[in-house]
């Protein structure tokens, strides 16, 4: 029983020495669903940056998918990200 609270304790630690939490993880989760499925991978690091300033719930990166897909079938997108 101790160890077990040990090793719960030395999670909490590390989670706080990377300065990861659940929130972090979840927003990587669907940083990486919209980001599969970005047809164009050009700027990433600026596009993860607007993406954590978003700071976008399931809903709205759920309407973000929509309408990158939408718009991957447009005429004009379809030009541009050849």
């Amino acid at each position: 029983m101790d160890r077990e609270i040990e090793n719960s304790d030395d999670e909490k630690e590390r989670e706080k020495n990377i300065g990861i939490t659940e929130r972090d993880i979840e927003t990587d989760s669907l940083w990486l669903s919209f980001w599969s499925d970005y047809p164009k991978k050009t700027f990433e690091n600026e596009a993860y940056e607007a993406w954590i300033a978003l700071n976008p719930d399931e809903s709205t990166v759920e309407k973000i998918l929509h309408a990158l897909e939408i718009a991957k079938k447009s005429e004009q997108w379809m030009f541009f990200v050849k």
